[in-house]
């Protein structure tokens, strides 16, 4: 996921900072960008997989893995649905975990508003 261009600019903008400071905001970056490269990396071939192969459970369960880690939950959701319905048990637990962040999240909202 790239940064917007306004974090660019605040980043570049840093000068006053001490250069140690500036080195761990660098690295502080760079370990992001490296995350976010990784996490793009494991989701692209599990999708086309699951493209070319969309009855199987077991795609589902590893790609619905990476999107909860990633916090996309309502799409995890669906896929840890799918694969318990091909026959994956294990699901059952992570359809279960998944729904109660899913709330957590929606009465925070809530408190939020």
């Amino acid at each position: 996921m790239p940064l917007p261009q306004t974090s660019l600019r605040r980043i570049s903008s840093l000068s006053h900072l001490s250069l140690l400071s500036q080195l761990s905001i660098s690295l502080a970056l760079a370990v992001a960008l490296a995350v976010a490269l990784a996490v793009a990396l494991a989701v692209c071939p599990r999708r086309k997989a699951l493209e070319l192969e969309p009855n199987d459970p077991e795609i589902a369960f590893n790609l619905a893995a990476i999107l909860e880690s990633t916090n996309n939950l309502e799409p995890a959701l669906k896929l840890y649905e799918k694969a318990q319905k091909g026959g994956i048990d294990r699901a059952a637990q992570n359809i279960r975990n998944v729904s109660a962040k899913i709330l957590g999240q929606k009465a925070a909202e809530g408190k939020a508003e």
